[in-house]
């Protein structure tokens, strides 16, 4: 019996401890890493266009704020936009409505395209120089266009008109 209550004493004691000390016995612990990285986000959307009418010879500009073309440009990264004309070689090309005229009339100087931070490029069949730069952000931005008409460019006929198509394109870098 006295080994009973032995054995009875020592249980007691370790459940008390066990009760009153739950931190003797040691606890487990484990780590898991969480990791992650924005991904790049950019986005350009260009609407409207650009009409300049009856251009005189000379240079035909529009700088204003209140064009009717306008880039947005929406990113998490330092960004460039360039411009091209892929079509005719940045000129100004006769125009039917539909088509550009096969053997149509051609406007002597490429068409200019600038912002009120960067000056003119040249538009032509490769990407220009940056139009605009920028960081993270969303950004308006306003084209200029300038088109210089010499006099040996002559005005089409009725129904027809010059166009050029300016894409831009954004890049992160």
């Amino acid at each position: 019996m006295n080994m009973l209550k032995k054995l009875l004493l020592v249980s007691s004691v370790l459940v008390c401890m066990l009760m009153l000390c739950p931190g003797v016995l040691a606890d487990a612990t484990g780590t898991a890493p969480v990791t992650g990285n924005p991904a790049l986000t950019l986005s350009l959307a260009v609407t409207g266009a650009q009409t300049f009418g009856d251009m005189t010879p000379g240079d035909n500009v529009n700088t204003t704020a209140s064009n009717s073309v306008v880039a947005n440009v929406t990113t998490n990264a330092p960004w460039t936009v360039t411009v091209v004309d892929a079509t005719n070689n940045g000129k100004m090309a006769e125009y039917d409505g539909a088509i550009y005229t096969p053997g149509g009339k051609v406007l002597t100087d490429a068409l200019n395209v600038g912002s009120s931070s960067v000056s003119y490029v040249t538009l032509s069949n490769a990407p220009s120089a940056a139009v605009w730069t920028g960081n993270a952000g969303t950004f308006l931005e306003y084209p200029y266009f300038k088109q210089t008409v010499e006099m040996a460019d002559s005005r089409v006929g009725s129904g027809h008109y010059y166009r050029v198509v300016t894409t831009f394109t954004a890049s992160a870098v």
